[in-house]
């Protein structure tokens, strides 16, 4: 849903991003240079309810793996083509770090997985996601990267399935 302002051409309403993940579970997800599988499950922070990943089950694309994806990689949504376009390559997901499914996400995976990426940590802040309210890219300050190879029991997430 948008509507045109005299400054912008096309500006999401306010409940563009407000999305029923079941009805984007199964979705196609399609990397920079091709697709890359499907949308199996979100995984949200249950303290403040927002989606920290959607899990990518790569199908035939790599048998048996399953990638996390953060919002920062999300584009565009295509409804009619049930598509979620991811701001990547393939070959960067393809080196991403894995994950196991059968064990919680903890905050040394998730420090592996933001480092991997250059993403600035969403819990380096107050805010949704850490200093601002979206997942938006700003270069990690120069001690940032050191700072999160700290790693504090008391700092992991209880991220949630959606299922």
């Amino acid at each position: 849903m948008t509507r045109r302002t005299q400054e912008y051409p096309t500006v999401p309403t306010a409940d563009w991003h407000l999305q029923n993940t079941k009805e984007l579970r199964g979705n196609k997800l399609a990397a920079l240079d091709g697709d890359i599988g499907h949308i199996r499950d979100f995984y949200f922070d249950d303290n403040i309810w927002v989606i920290r990943y959607a899990i990518a089950d790569t199908g035939s694309w790599l048998p048996g793996r399953l990638v996390l994806l953060s919002p920062h990689a999300f584009g565009k949504l295509d409804h009619d083509e049930k598509t979620l376009h991811i701001d990547l390559r393939k070959m960067q997901i393809q080196n991403s770090p894995p994950i196991e499914s059968h064990k919680p996400v903890s905050r040394q995976d998730e420090v592996e997985y933001y480092r991997y990426y250059g993403w600035p940590a969403y819990w380096a802040g107050d805010a949704m996601w850490g200093m601002g309210g979206f997942p938006v890219l700003v270069p990690p300050a120069k001690g940032e990267i050191e700072a999160q190879r700290i790693y504090y029991h008391r700092d992991d997430k209880h991220l949630q399935s959606t299922e």
